[in-house]
């Protein structure tokens, strides 16, 4: 009598485990995918998907892109580029219409006057290249 409680317990212990360790492992990889998925939507500022070209040639017409199922086009232009001066310097060029800029992210000035030939570069390459 004792042997079959005790194996009705060990049966009960290995249940709980087994369900512990997969609701664990669940846990884990939703959040070791959330970990990769939130840095790569920030740096894209809350957008989900973008298309890219494959060809050699960067450019291409958004009316060229499939867009059933998509929502809100935002159009940019992203290139990278390498200048060598008196050092190497390795700049990514972001073109965008001053409506899709995140004006939030913005520590001083304004985009009123922001017509032209004009840049914004971050607070850090500001002081870094003075």
């Amino acid at each position: 009598m004792l042997e079959k409680k005790a194996r009705f317990c060990l049966l009960i212990l290995a249940i709980a485990l087994s369900t512990g360790l997969l609701v664990t492992v669940s846990g884990t990889v939703k959040i070791a995918i959330s970990s990769f998925e939130k840095p790569m939507t920030e740096s894209f500022e809350g957008k989900e998907i973008v298309i890219s070209s494959k060809g050699s040639d960067p450019f291409f017409k958004t009316e060229d892109i499939k867009s059933e199922g998509i929502k809100n086009i935002n159009r940019e232009i992203d290139l990278a580029a390498t200048t060598n001066g008196d050092e190497i310097n390795n700049v990514t060029i972001r073109g965008k219409e001053d409506k899709n800029i995140n004006k939030g992210n913005l520590i001083e000035g304004n985009l009123s006057n922001f017509i032209g030939q004009k840049c914004i570069i971050s607070k850090r390459t500001s002081e870094e290249k003075n």
